[in-house]
């Protein structure tokens, strides 16, 4: 009779399971504080407020969903994934328990899946075990919410998969069971921490150069998730213009399953290493010989990106650009970064702090400082046109303009007139990228020393700062984006040139128009104020209005002075006209209204308009309400002469 390979052993089981219980339990006792024993203080306190109906709604089928959409699930998912995969392999790191284990009577495959199941099922179970008690603490509360219980077990299962996966694959490639969650960690977040690092460098090598739009850090599955998992509340509007709230809707099924897929092809390539893994290697940092040229590059790069990028940082303190000096150094620091990378794994390999011997040692150190050095001149040449590349004007479709500070919403702009102020601005600035860099570098310097002083400022030459992002949306659908810091004085006119085009009509009616139409229902809240000097010379910095006000001065007045240039003014340069035109007088409307869709959910909005002298709409209202609006020029005046009695 043919004897029949088990791939699975109970007894091994068993024994893991039991040897190992404190984890899973630890990891149980957490959920079943968090959500269990949760609830029933989250019912009581939301009945309290909410009323009983609202506030079953928000406990019983909120608090599992959100604690599903919770940024600290993937994190203790993660946590406690590490933790088990590191206890039932821990025979990997031991070089007695790793012979013993390789004396059993059992496959290579067979202990690998038996062990692989004590380590996740136990906390599958802790689930599972969780989703009860939570079932039964929503039956003594006299309510029974099932759906949300049930897709908060399967995101967490899910999660755990994942992370397990990847965590199980990890102890396969290293016998060092300390070096585990630091592998695990770095893993986990690898594609996030590199898009970081890559981003904070070419912000500085690169002129223009803006990360906008990059899913890079999606390959960290902690990222992905917290992104594209998430829970929104749903609300029913009533007859009487109220609304409640009816419960909640889930989103993020489709970026678990792609991760828990990944999860699932990561646990079959442990499997792979784990059947041809040399039980001598335990106690080794890398325990896959063919890995550890790859883990000593890895370890240099890192090096060289996070170190060096960080003790350049601390060099050049605030330092925007990286014109050649500042390029040079750069350079520098990556190569001490990546020796203390590429020297430190060898030391980690060779268990040894004798490494600094040997031409091929130093020859692959000066591989990587070689690419470090290609890395730096190719984008502080340019990065292959990156920097002055600029898009056909018959290609763009619209162009989002976006400032700070100065304006709280991009400027949007799709005629064909705007496109092509948008894009001679661009050119401009491109063409003085020297001296945008310098002035640049300047500033920071200036800042570092001393704040600026509004009061002490040179009317007739001030100096501006202006991050400026410009995107493009181009007619084949893809988008071109770049960033600016404009700083300085203006000696080329390209900042008054851009306060130009945001305060074009267009550019004014996408900066300051209402998400959502301003209703007497909707208005929360409506003033006046100033800043300097009391309005019209009064005692009052402030002046509230009625809903009924509020909504006429913005349809009466607002509008039409804003569609004819008054009003919704931003001002980069603050020069004589901006003081002689801006007034010490603001108004400021906040409005919130429930949504109506299925998908339920809120949404504020604070609309917020600057007075100037030529919106005599808006003058003539708040003249007639008591108000005298002062420029900027005569409310210092005015509040110096008042300070000086």
């Amino acid at each position: 009779m043919r004897s029949r390979t088990s791939l699975f052993n109970p007894a091994l089981f068993r024994k893991t399971v039991l040897r190992f219980w404190p984890v899973w339990l630890i990891y149980a006792f957490i959920w079943i504080m968090a959500l269990p024993l949760g609830i029933w203080g989250e019912i009581a306190r939301s009945m309290r407020l909410d009323g009983p109906a609202a506030g079953a709604v928000y406990a019983l089928v909120g608090a599992p969903l959100r604690a599903a959409s919770s940024a600290y699930t993937p994190i203790l998912c993660l946590a406690a994934s590490c933790v088990s995969a590191a206890a039932v392999f821990s025979h990997l790191y031991f070089q007695r328990s790793a012979s013993a284990y390789g004396a059993l009577p059992i496959r290579r495959e067979g202990a690998f899946i038996t062990l692989s199941l004590a380590g996740l099922l136990p906390l599958l179970a802790a689930n599972a075990l969780t989703a009860v008690c939570t079932l039964a603490a929503e039956a003594l509360c006299g309510e029974l919410a099932l759906w949300p219980v049930l897709t908060w077990l399967g995101v967490v299962s899910l999660e755990c998969l994942v992370f397990f996966g990847l965590s199980a694959f990890c102890a396969q490639l290293t016998g060092n069971v300390i070096i585990l969650p630091l592998l695990v960690a770095v893993l986990s977040s690898a594609a996030a921490l590199f898009q970081a690092m890559v981003t904070s460098l070419l912000d500085t090598l690169v002129f223009g150069f803006s990360s906008r739009g990059s899913s890079f850090e999606l390959l960290s599955p902690v990222s992905g998730i917290y992104r594209y998992v998430h829970a929104t509340p749903v609300y029913e509007e009533l007859e009487d213009g109220a609304s409640r709230l009816v419960g909640y809707s889930f989103a993020g099924w489709e970026c678990l399953l792609i991760y828990a897929a990944a999860g699932a092809a990561l646990l079959a390539l442990a499997l792979l290493l784990y059947r041809r893994r040399a039980l001598e290697t335990a106690g080794d940092a890398v325990a896959v010989p063919w890995l550890r040229p790859v883990f000593k590059y890895f370890m240099a790069l890192g090096g060289a990106l996070a170190l060096g990028g960080l003790l350049f940082d601390l060099a050049v303190g605030p330092l925007r650009y990286g014109t050649a000096p500042y390029a040079v150094e750069l350079a520098g620091f990556m190569f001490f970064g990546a020796f203390a990378g590429y020297f430190a794994a060898e030391m980690l390999m060779k268990k040894s702090f004798s490494v600094f011997r040997g031409a091929r040692r130093w020859a692959g150190y000066g591989a990587v400082c070689l690419c470090s050095a290609v890395f730096v001149l190719v984008c502080s040449t340019g990065l292959w046109g990156y920097e002055s590349r600029l898009p056909a004007p018959e290609d763009v479709v619209s162009v989002e303009v976006n400032v700070s500070p100065g304006s709280s919403r991009a400027a949007c702009l799709a005629d064909g007139g705007d496109i092509d102020a948008a894009l001679a601005l661009h050119e401009s600035i491109i063409s003085h990228r020297t001296g945008h860099e310098e002035q640049a570098n300047a500033s920071a310097v200036a800042s570092s020393l001393a704040p600026y002083d509004a009061a002490a400022a040179d009317r007739s030459d001030p100096q501006c700062r202006v991050e400026l992002e410009l995107k493009y949306t181009l007619a084949d659908g893809s988008v071109l984006a770049r960033s600016y810091s404009l700083c300085g004085s203006d000696t080329w006119g390209d900042i008054r040139a851009l306060q130009d085009l945001l305060n074009s009509p267009r550019a004014i009616e996408t900066r300051k128009s209402a998400d959502f139409p301003v209703t007497l229902e909707n208005i929360i809240h409506a003033e006046v104020y100033s800043s300097y000097y009391g309005l019209g010379g009064g005692g009052d910095y402030a002046l509230e209005l009625s809903d009924e006000e509020a909504h006429e001065l913005y349809y009466d007045c607002i509008l039409p002075d804003m569609a004819a240039g008054g009003i919704g003014l931003t001002w980069l340069v603050q020069d004589q006209e901006y003081y002689d035109t801006a007034c010490d007088c603001y108004v400021y409307i906040e409005c919130y209204e429930r949504l109506r869709t299925n998908a339920g959910g809120e949404r504020y909005q604070s609309l917020y308009f600057e007075v100037s002298r030529d919106s005599a709409r808006t003058i003539a209202w708040l003249a007639g309400h008591g108000v005298e609006p002062l420029t900027l020029d005569e409310a210092m005046a005015a509040a110096e002469a008042e300070n000086t009695q």
